[in-house]
């Protein structure tokens, strides 16, 4: 009896001390600036085998935005997203088509992962101007 109840505790320390694997999202890094097409990596910050095989990203609907209190601009349209899920560096990558005119972008990033459990994220982007190889600020 004694030992019985010895192995359920050790098994309830070892299962207090296993790390859990929740699907994150790092911070932004933005590859572009104003006047420029958008593009940027937000890092996986945690992504199991099952998690990587599955998942999707994409820019939140409007009743994601209204729900978080945020406007929705027509420019987070043209925004293409996708998440990188195979080899060394999980990510999701952003891109755009079009120039982004306007020097602050809000994002509301949604990850689906298997079993349909959903994430939100929400990140604020500063564009800075386009510098030139000579130091000057370009312009379009």
């Amino acid at each position: 009896m004694l030992r019985r109840l010895s192995v359920a505790a050790a098994l309830c320390a070892l299962t207090a001390v296993m790390p859990a694997h929740a699907l994150g999202l790092g911070d932004i890094k933005v590859r572009s600036g104003l006047n420029q097409r958008f593009s940027a990596v937000i890092p996986f910050t945690s992504l199991t085998p099952e998690e990587a095989a599955n998942v999707r990203a994409r820019v939140a609907d409007n009743q994601d935005f209204a729900r978080a209190g945020l406007d929705r601009s027509g420019y987070l349209s043209s925004i293409r997203v996708e998440a990188i899920t195979d080899g060394p560096n999980p990510r999701v990558e952003l891109s755009s088509g079009e120039i982004a005119r306007e020097p602050l972008l809000t994002l509301l990033i949604e990850v689906r992962k298997p079993g349909g459990t959903r994430m939100l994220r929400e990140y604020t982007v500063l564009l800075d101007p386009a510098v030139t190889a000579g130091g000057e600020t370009a312009s379009a």
